[in-house]
């Protein structure tokens, strides 16, 4: 310590110089963490599987349905693993809630008509982009009939759903 505080006077008459060197490396280091904090939403969308297009599918379906969901594989029993939209949370009031869906099911499946079968792990879409787009292009008219996996139950169900329109901002 008695070193430091010795290099310290050698230092004293550059204190105007190391303020400002210190001014700009922190102006620096600024200006680096948010152009890399505003490019990681659009390379995570554009690296990703589902790539921009999905996303938006995504985000469409979520809305109809009210809902906050991930991709995720499951393996329902009597079938392969396949990608299935898991809820994370459910929104109160919306068309997802109204259903009876809780955050501990995944959907993975649907039938866009009411009299269709029961959609089942074995005729499930085979992406959740495919689903998504389903769901996000899905009329507003008549219900739709999602296929259900609950993870304590470890059954498959069919639940009808009637969607609202999809919002005005994103086109669809």
């Amino acid at each position: 310590m008695k070193s430091f505080r010795r290099s310290l006077t050698y230092l004293w008459p550059y204190r105007l110089r190391i303020g400002v060197a210190v001014v700009c490396v922190l102006v620096i280091a600024t200006l680096w963490a948010s152009g890399l904090g505003l490019l990681f939403p659009g390379a995570k969308i554009l690296i990703s599987d589902e790539g921009l297009h999905g996303w938006v599918f995504k985000v469409v379906a979520d809305k109809r349905l009210g809902i906050s969901s991930l991709q995720s594989t499951v393996r329902v029993p009597g079938a392969a693993p396949q990608v299935a939209v898991q809820m994370v949370h459910v929104e109160d009031g919306k068309p997802a809630a109204r259903a009876g869906l809780k955050t501990r099911q995944w959907i993975v499946g649907l039938a866009a008509k009411a009299g269709a079968s029961p959609p089942t792990a074995a005729s499930a879409a085979p992406g959740e982009t495919n689903l998504a787009r389903t769901i996000a292009f899905a009329p507003t008219d008549q219900p739709v009939v999602l296929g259900i996996y609950d993870q304590l139950t470890q059954q498959v169900t069919s639940v009808q759903v009637t969607l609202p329109p999809p919002p005005a901002a994103y086109g669809a």
